[in-house]
């Protein structure tokens, strides 16, 4: 599932030339094995969301896409 995620970010990523992207391991970021994958999203510098797990915030009833990835984070 997590190889899945990271496929859809990437596709995002490809999408969204003018948004950096960043992959870092939970255990660089001191988070909880429990909370992953997760995405956080900063702009200027400043949390502005936090999706931790990713996997809780998209709906039972969505595909796992990036398209659904980035209806979530447009949330």
């Amino acid at each position: 599932m997590s190889s899945d995620i990271e496929e859809c970010v990437r596709a995002l990523a490809q999408k969204h030339m003018d948004v950096r992207f960043v992959k870092l391991n939970f255990m660089d970021a001191e988070m909880e094995p429990a909370g992953v994958p997760a995405l956080l999203a900063y702009r200027n510098g400043e949390k502005f969301a936090g999706l931790v797990p990713l996997i809780q915030e998209i709906p039972d009833d969505a595909d796992l896409s990036a398209g659904t990835i980035e209806h979530v984070l447009k949330r």
